[in-house]
C-alpha cells in the first residue's frame, strides 16, 4: 500500500497505481494492468482501498497459509 498511496490519502488512486508500476508499457501490458486495477477496484470509484483489496484477495489457499506459516 505505502509503495502506491502516495498522497498518504489510504486509498489507490489509478494515477498512483500505473506510477507505481514504473516504466514505459506497451499497450498489451497496460490492458492488462487495468484489467487487475479493475479488479481491484470493484466499486468502480477510480481508487484502490484497503478494503477493495481484502475483498478481491483471498490468501486462504496460498501453500503458506494453508501450511500454517
Amino acid at each position: 500500500m505505502n509503495a502506491f498511496d502516495k498522497d498518504n490519502s489510504g486509498k489507490i488512486s489509478v494515477e498512483e497505481f500505473f506510477k507505481g508500476l514504473q516504466g514505459d508499457m506497451k499497450r498489451k501490458r497496460k490492458v492488462l494492468v487495468r484489467m487487475a486495477y479493475n479488479t481491484l477496484d470493484s466499486d468502480g470509484s477510480g481508487e484502490v482501498t484497503v478494503a477493495d483489496i481484502r475483498g478481491a484477495y483471498d490468501c486462504t489457499q496460498h501453500p503458506k497459509v494453508m501450511d500454517g506459516r
